[in-house]
C-alpha cells in the first residue's frame, strides 16, 4: 500500500508542542553538539601539543585502548536487553567531556578520548537504532523532513555559539562542559 504523508508548518508546530517530540528534538540537539566537538577535539589537541604527530599518537592510543576494551565488553553487554548500557555509556561519554577540562598531558588526553570511544561504541548505536525505530509508520516522510529541518537549525545555532564562545571567551573548557551537557540530553531519547 502507498502511504500519503503531507508536510506542513502547522504539523511541525503541532509535533513540537508534543512532549515526546520535544524530548526527541533535545536529544538530537545534544547529539549534534557532541558531533561538532568531536571534530574540534583534534584541533584543541594540536593547540595543546603543537604537532600533528602527537595528535595522531593520542588518537591511535585511544583507538587501541577502545578496541581492546570493546572486544571484551561487547560479549557481556550484548546479552543485556535493557536501557542500562545506553544510560551508563551516555553518562560515561558526558564524564569524558567534563574530564577534558582537566586534560593537559598526553596520557590524560588518550585516556579521556578512549573512554569516549569505548562508551560511544554502545551509546551511539542504541541512539541511532532508537531514532530509526521512531521513524517507522505512516508518518515516516514527515519525521525525516522535520528531523532534517530541525537539524539544520541546530547546526547553524551550534556553530554560531561555538564561534562566539571561542572568540569572546577563548575557553575550550566551556565548550567541553556544554558538550557533556549535550550528551546527557541524548539520554532523553525513547522508542515511543
Amino acid at each position: 500500500t502507498c502511504d500519503f504523508d503531507t508536510v506542513s508548518w502547522a504539523e511541525l508546530k503541532q509535533w513540537l508542542s508534543e512532549r515526546r517530540y520535544a524530548r526527541l528534538s533535545l536529544a538530537v540537539t545534544g547529539r549534534y553538539v557532541y558531533d561538532v566537538m568531536v571534530y574540534l577535539w583534534p584541533l584543541y589537541l594540536f593547540f595543546l601539543f603543537g604537532t600533528v604527530e602527537r595528535v595522531g599518537f593520542v588518537a591511535t592510543m585511544a583507538l587501541f585502548l577502545a578496541l581492546v576494551v570493546t572486544v571484551f565488553a561487547t560479549v557481556k553487554l550484548d546479552s543485556l536487553k535493557s536501557r542500562a548500557p545506553f544510560k551508563i555509556s551516555g553518562i560515561s561519554i558526558a564524564l569524558s567531556w567534563f574530564l577534558r577540562t582537566q586534560v593537559f598531558t598526553f596520557w590524560s588526553a588518550a585516556l579521556v578520548d578512549a573512554l569516549d570511544k569505548i562508551s560511544g561504541n554502545y551509546h551511539w548505536l542504541y541512539f541511532d537504532v532508537t531514532l530509526f525505530k521512531r521513524s517507522k509508520g505512516s508518518q515516516a516522510h514527515s519525521f525525516f523532513v522535520y528531523h532534517e529541518l530541525l537539524l539544520s537549525v541546530v547546526m547553524a545555532i551550534t556553530w554560531l555559539l561555538v564561534m562566539l564562545a571561542l572568540v569572546l571567551t577563548g575557553s575550550w573548557q566551556l565548550l567541553f562542559v556544554i558538550t557533556g551537557i549535550g550528551v546527557l540530553l541524548t539520554l532523553l531519547v525513547k522508542e515511543k
